[in-house]
Parts: structure tokens; C-alpha cells; sequence
């Protein structure tokens, strides 16, 4: 997706968003799987899989049954939900889309703790483009899912070998998502030129969990006061913050010089180095590929095993699953050698 692609949909949904704080006794699933509100303002929506798989967790329904009675006997899935929701009387944040043109119906995009904050990315994007512009960034990819934001970008003026020829770049990986699933982050990312892998570069950056004040009893939508606004404000000004310390050589320079460290670990049997990154969340299908990227590299060393990864997040099944990968390879360049002396046993 383009970074155009990706504002003017963030623009249509900032425009769609409608949040609504509902005691739980206060919802209604009816046999199509579709939820109603029976409180304040009236409505029902169609959830979306993610809002679905809020709903078990919250009610404590194992998702692997939930899915059944999806698939197979909705009636008795409403039966089941409603049974919990009267029950168990909680209040939720119930994050919606209104409906468009020609459609009467709301789009259920989350089931949340009334605690749940939103940072979205509407101002998340009103904060980091213009940083960018400023910073001379240039993007690498982005990209915008019903769980996820993403953009990864570099400073093409910081760059430093990890070996002779062996090019990296600093660079910069923002993530969000307005339903629950992740935190706001900006941590360093770093991309490799001789083959444009990326990593992301562990426990380092910034995250902000969605996390906010208990909200009044009552159903009612959700709007931003001004407390929260301006608690939003410091925030966004601190991502800001994190984005210029992004570009200090000397900390990009720490990160190149633990690549360099993980270049002069051996990793042994090239079988079992692949076997560890299974502890790191490779897995057993991916690993194939990330046997015949390290083979082909050349590289048995630590080094060459963490791009064995990320390199497979090139032909990875979905965005979110290429970023995981570049993360796992982040995390790997600090395993510790005492894992490749021992192999798997």
C-alpha cells in the first residue's frame, strides 16, 4: 500500500468511527452472528472476526467452540453469548464504523475493556508524516489491515558496514492498531541493503499501551475531552521526540556494533541453529526456507542466521507475519551463544 493509499483510507475511517461505552447487558446477539444495542442509541452491527474472537475471550468461551457454533448453529452461538452477557454484566468499550451509502448496517470492529484508551491512527499520522518530511525520511513500505498499521522508513544519510560491503541503514518501524491487538510503538528498524532485509531492533523505542481513567456509568458515545486531548498531545510529542533520537549515531552505531558481535558467533550445525529460532516463534513450516536462505548466505554465524529470517518475511503470508519475522530476527542477534554449543539438547 502506498503512504497515499493508506491516509486516504485512515482519513474515510476517521470520518466512520463511532466508540460507544455499553454495559454488557445491554447487547443482544441475535441467530446471524449480527449484535444490537438495547440501550441509548440503538443499533446493530456486524462483527467483524476480530470483534468475534473479543467477544469468546471476554465471555470465556473457548474460541475453538465459539468457531463451531459460527460455522455450523449460530442459534446456538446467540444463545450462548447472550446467556454471558446478561450473566456476567460488564462494561465495554464497543468500537464501531458507521455504515456506509446503501448499507444500514454498523461495522463491529472491537469489544474492549472500558479502560481502553484510543491513540488512532488518524493522529498517529498527523504526527509522523510531517516528522518524516522533515527528517528527509524515505519510506520502504506501509501498510493498513482491519488489526494494524504499519510503516517502515529510513535515514538514508545514516549507514554503516557491518562487514566490508555488508551495508545497513537506520531506519524507523511505527505500528499501531485501534482494536486492542497491539501497542503504539516506534523502535528502531534497520534495513540491509546488500538484500533490503529488515529488523526490527529489540527492546528499544517507545511503547504506549491504550490504556486510560474508567469511563461513567451510562450508555453513550465516546468523544475526546479535553483532558484526554491534551494527555494525547504529550504524547504524540514524545513520539516525536523518539523519532529525532532515532537518527543519534552513536545509537545507531551501539546497534551495528552488536550486529558485528553476532557476526563472530558460530552458530555449529547449521540443522540445529534452525531448530533454536523455532524458541524465537519460527515456525515448523517456515523453517525449510529459513535453512535454504542460511545455506545460501553462507554465513554460519549468528549474523547470517537472524537474515536467514527476516529474510523469509519477504515471502511471508501476510504483512503482520513479515513484521513478526523481522522482530524474531531482532531478537535472535542477542541469543546466547550457549544455545548453538549445545545445539537442541
Amino acid at each position: 500500500m502506498t503512504l497515499k493509499q493508506m491516509a486516504d483510507e485512515v482519513s474515510a475511517i476517521n470520518k466512520r468511527k463511532r466508540d460507544f461505552i455499553v454495559d454488557s447487558r445491554n447487547l443482544l446477539m441475535n441467530v446471524y452472528g449480527d449484535i444490537g444495542v438495547d440501550s441509548g442509541e440503538r443499533f446493530s452491527m456486524t462483527p467483524t472476526p476480530v470483534m468475534h474472537s473479543q467477544i469468546a475471550e471476554g465471555l470465556n468461551i473457548p474460541a475453538k467452540y465459539y468457531s463451531r457454533m459460527m460455522e455450523e448453529t449460530r442459534g446456538l452461538l446467540s444463545l450462548n453469548v447472550n446467556h454471558w452477557l446478561k450473566s456476567c454484566p460488564k462494561r465495554r468499550m464497543v468500537r464501531t464504523l458507521s455504515p456506509v451509502s446503501g448499507n444500514m448496517q454498523f461495522v463491529g470492529r472491537a469489544y474492549l475493556s472500558d479502560r481502553y484508551r484510543p491513540l488512532d491512527n488518524y493522529d498517529l499520522m498527523n504526527v509522523v508524516i510531517p516528522k518524516m518530511i522533515d527528517s528527509q525520511m524515505q519510506i520502504r513500505s506501509s501498510n493498513l489491515s482491519e488489526t494494524h498499521l504499519f510503516i517502515h522508513a529510513v535515514f538514508p544519510q545514516m549507514e554503516a558496514e557491518v562487514s566490508v560491503g555488508d551495508v545497513v541503514r537506520a531506519g524507523v518501524q511505527i505500528r499501531n492498531s485501534e482494536v486492542g491487538l497491539s501497542s503504539v510503538s516506534i523502535m528502531p528498524w534497520v534495513e540491509r541493503l546488500v538484500c533490503s532485509n529488515g529488523m526490527v531492533v529489540a527492546d528499544r523505542g517507545i511503547r504506549k499501551y491504550h490504556c486510560g481513567r474508567k469511563q461513567v456509568d451510562g450508555t453513550y458515545e465516546l468523544f475526546s475531552d479535553k483532558t484526554k486531548k491534551k494527555s494525547d498531545e504529550a504524547f504524540w510529542m514524545q513520539v516525536c521526540d523518539v523519532i529525532d533520537s532515532l537518527m543519534d549515531k552513536k545509537k545507531f552505531d551501539r546497534i551495528v556494533e552488536s550486529y558485528r558481535a553476532a557476526k563472530g558467533i558460530d552458530i555449529g550445525e547449521p540443522r540445529d541453529a534452525v531448530e533454536v529460532t523455532k524458541k524465537y516463534g519460527v515456525f515448523d513450516s517456515e523453517a525449510g526456507d529459513v535453512m535454504k536462505f542460511l545455506c545460501e548466505g553462507g554465513d554460519m554465524n549468528l549474523w547470517g542466521l537472524a537474515n536467514a529470517v527476516t529474510q523469509k518475511a519477504h515471502t511471508a503470508e501476510t504483512y503482520d507475519r513479515a513484521v513478526e519475522l523481522e522482530e524474531i530476527g531482532g531478537r535472535l542477534i542477542h541469543a546466547s551463544k550457549k544455545l548453538f554449543e549445545a545445539g537442541v539438547n
